[in-house]
C-alpha cells in the first residue's frame, strides 16, 4: 500500500512538473513580444521595471537597465498615450535563435491636448529583434520604425503619413 502511494505521489509530482514549467520558457516569439507591450502600456510604478527587464536582452535591456527612474516615469508610467491596438504584421526567422517581427501600434497621442479635445491617433509600424539563449526569447533590439501615420479627429482625410 505504501508503495502504491509512493509510486502516485511520484507520477503526480513528474506530471505536475511537466505542466508547471516556467511561463518564460514556454513563451513564443510573438507571445513574448505581446507580453512586453502590455507591461510597457500598462505600467503603474517604478518597480515594474524589473518586468520589462525580463522580456529583454542585448542593447534594449542596456538601454533600459542604464534609464534613470525619471526615465522610466516619464517613458512608461506618466505616459500620455492611450493604447488602440497592436498586430503583429510579419515574422522572419533569421536563425532557428533569432527572429524579426514587424508589428503595427496605433495609440491616442494625449500629449498636449485639452482635456476636451479629441487626440489625434497615430499608427506606427516598427520591427524588433528576438533572440532565444536557454529556451527563452527575449528582445533585444528595436530595428526599424518603418512608417509613422497621424489622424487627426478634424475630418476622415486629415492626416500626416511619414516614412
Amino acid at each position: 500500500m505504501n508503495f502504491a502511494k509512493l509510486l502516485l505521489l511520484a507520477m503526480v509530482m513528474t506530471a505536475c512538473f511537466a505542466w508547471c514549467k516556467p511561463e518564460r520558457e514556454s513563451m513564443t516569439a510573438v507571445q513574448v513580444l505581446e507580453k512586453y507591450v502590455e507591461v510597457s502600456t500598462s505600467m503603474t510604478d517604478i518597480e515594474q521595471r524589473e518586468a520589462l527587464l525580463d522580456y529583454t536582452g542585448g542593447a534594449l535591456r542596456a538601454a533600459l537597465e542604464g534609464a534613470t527612474d525619471e526615465q522610466i516615469t516619464n517613458g512608461f508610467i506618466e505616459r500620455k498615450f492611450d493604447l488602440d491596438s497592436f498586430a503583429v504584421v510579419s515574422r522572419r526567422d533569421r536563425t532557428p535563435r533569432e527572429v524579426e517581427i514587424t508589428f503595427r501600434i496605433s495609440y491616442y497621442d494625449r500629449k498636449d491636448i485639452a482635456p476636451d479635445d479629441e487626440p489625434p491617433l497615430v499608427a506606427t509600424t516598427n520591427t524588433v529583434t528576438l533572440f532565444k539563449e536557454s529556451n527563452i526569447w527575449s528582445i533585444t533590439d528595436v530595428t526599424s520604425s518603418e512608417d509613422t501615420e497621424i489622424h487627426f479627429g478634424v475630418t476622415t482625410d486629415s492626416h500626416i503619413r511619414a516614412q
